[in-house]
């Protein structure tokens, strides 16, 4: 009876490994197709980096493939700088923008092991200057990883090949519009790359002055007083002395004001014509 049982148990069991899902093998053309290349999900930095301030340049990288990707190693530059009136490459802006760990516009990330659809956090420090220029500035990034689930006629059995993919500001304008969807692995083989993943960017900005808002508020304040204070006055004539007083004389230093302006504009005028 036990040994039934047991029989009935192993039975069981290797019935349960066997029917168990095994991590399907991707070919090249999946592996290489923009649905399927690891996905960047970027994190905002807001309203940019003032200059001499840092901010966090990162995302998430997820793997969309059916196994592990090893061996990782992500490479971010800091590329080009662009305004509305002109663009040019970071390396003429001497004042630019630099990663804190390297001191540079380049960062190398490196990670063991990244399991099938899981992600991992990308997390660098920029490092604005006191003089670094105002503007937009761009990330080329370059990824290599190793993935041992590929398959491909003849091969039986998944076996292991090393993937280079880049961004689109690794190449030049002609090179990016060569990419030809309907052949994309020739494409990427004239390219020397196994697919194409995002560029980014950040902006270095100053942050816009306050005192306008603190006029605006300021002048706000004071004409609700004023207009209170009329208020007050026409409503109730006689009751409130020292209010109808103090109106009086605002508006009479108003009339000064005024008077003195116009003088003055005159004087500015005759001047002018003189001349």
């Amino acid at each position: 009876m036990r040994r039934s049982r047991a029989a009935a148990c192993a039975a069981a069991l290797l019935w349960a490994l066997l029917a168990a899902p095994f991590a399907q093998a991707d070919f090249i053309e999946a592996i290489e197709h923009p649905t399927r290349v690891p996905h960047f999900d970027f994190i905002s930095l807001g309203d940019g980096i003032p200059p001499g301030s840092s901010g966090v340049y990162g995302f998430a990288l997820k793997n969309r493939y059916n196994a592990s990707i090893d061996n990782l190693s992500l490479t971010v530059e800091i590329y080009r700088w662009a305004t509305v009136e002109e663009t040019r490459n970071a390396s003429e802006v001497g004042s630019g923008p630099v990663f804190a760990r390297t001191g540079s516009r380049v960062a190398t990330v490196t990670v063991p092991r990244v399991a099938a659809n899981a992600s991992v956090d990308v997390r660098l420090e920029v490092q604005s200057r006191a003089d670094s220029p105002d503007g937009v500035y761009f990330t080329r990034h370059l990824l290599e990883f190793d993935y041992g689930n590929v398959t491909e006629p003849p091969a039986v059995t998944p076996y292991t090949q090393h993937f280079v993919m880049k961004s689109k500001g690794h190449f030049t304008a002609e090179e990016f519009a060569s990419l030809n969807y309907s052949d994309l692995r020739a494409s990427l083989e004239a390219l020397n790359i196994s697919g194409v993943i995002p560029d980014s960017s950040f902006s270095v900005k100053r942050p816009a002055p306050l005192w306008p808002l603190a006029v605006l508020i300021g002048a706000a304040a004071v004409a609700g007083t004023l207009a209170l204070a009329y208020y007050l006055a026409d409503q109730s004539p006689g009751r409130h002395p020292r209010l109808e007083g103090g109106l009086l004389r605002w508006e009479g230093k108003l009339h000064v004001w005024r008077a003195l302006a116009r003088e003055e504009l005159r004087a500015r005028l005759a001047r002018r014509k003189k001349k």
